[in-house]
């Protein structure tokens, strides 16, 4: 027992976890663990499972479940993802960057900037939501605003760093494994970290607008949305956060996602073709007024 009259963390029973296709087997303290109410229901439970100490999540990468443990021991998660450089040879069709082309191939442009892309959200009262002004992909919320952590371009604003530097290189490496984390956590009833997956993948994509950083970067991006869609459901209540996020995405950057991959997503047709219409009609019409 803590000072506080509770079991700790390192003295509590040990489980062993069994993770990916292969079985990989992982351990964990149970006080961790039950940070999880799906998870909690095994570990003080009456069920096999409960008196074996075993735990399954077979359907669930490894890497993925590895950094699910790292949160639930120390509140946050370091990937492993190898480092790529920007310049790559791609499939895509040849075509400029908004940093290297403006308009019709002008040099200057730098890409839409949180102000310009669309307008903040409002009391738009009887609008119809066709005519409504996108929400900048900043002011998308996952289980409320982004509060109580520090987004990385903020922390290296306030360390004094020049984060055009340090960015130059992001290759987009991260958006899938994290989207992977945002889907279990969203499976395990884990809010927080939930919230922590899908805050690192917005501040990636807000970087994007304000860092290019090359094809690379949007062919993850292709295969992060084409993930997205497959493992998130379609709400009747509200549009799901990261399904939000990827679809406002899709509509600031179209006519520089002409590269095979993404019209092959687009092929498959979906929820995906349906938001991404939704969107790029509302920014058509306000446009037009």
């Amino acid at each position: 027992m803590d000072s506080n009259g509770s079991e700790s963390v390192f003295t509590s029973p040990i489980f062993s976890i069994y993770a990916g296709p292969t079985g990989k087997q992982l351990y964990a303290h149970a006080a961790a663990l039950s940070k999880s109410p799906m998870l909690c229901s095994i570990v003080e439970g009456e069920w096999k499972d409960s008196k074996e100490c075993t735990i399954s999540l077979e359907e669930w990468d490894e890497q993925t479940v590895e950094y699910l443990l790292q949160w639930l021991y120390f509140g946050h998660y370091t990937l492993c993802i190898p480092y790529e450089p920007t310049c790559v040879t791609s499939k895509r069709k040849a075509t400029s960057t908004p940093s290297e082309t403006n308009g019709e191939g002008s040099a200057g442009e730098q890409g839409p900037t949180a102000e310009q892309e669309f307008s903040e959200d409002e009391d738009f009262g009887d609008l119809p939501e066709h005519r409504r002004p996108l929400t900048p992909m900043r002011s998308i919320h996952c289980l409320g605003p982004h509060e109580g952590t520090v987004s990385s371009v903020q922390n290296l604003q306030k360390q004094g760093a020049n984060h055009t530097a340090m960015f130059h290189f992001s290759t987009g490496n991260s958006l899938l494994p994290d989207a992977q984390v945002y889907t279990l956590a969203q499976y395990l009833q884990l809010d927080d970290l939930k919230r922590l997956a899908f805050y690192r993948i917005q501040d990636e994509l807000v970087q994007y607008k304000l860092h290019i950083h090359g094809v690379l970067f949007l062919t993850k991006f292709v295969d992060l949305a084409r993930y997205v869609y497959a493992s998130t459901d379609w709400l009747a209540a509200y549009e799901e956060p990261m399904r939000k996020l990827v679809s406002t995405f899709v509509a600031v950057w179209f006519k520089h996602l002409n590269m095979p991959e993404f019209e092959e997503l687009l092929s498959n047709g979906g929820d995906f073709v349906v938001d991404i219409a939704r969107k790029i009609g509302r920014g058509i019409w306000n446009e037009e007024l």
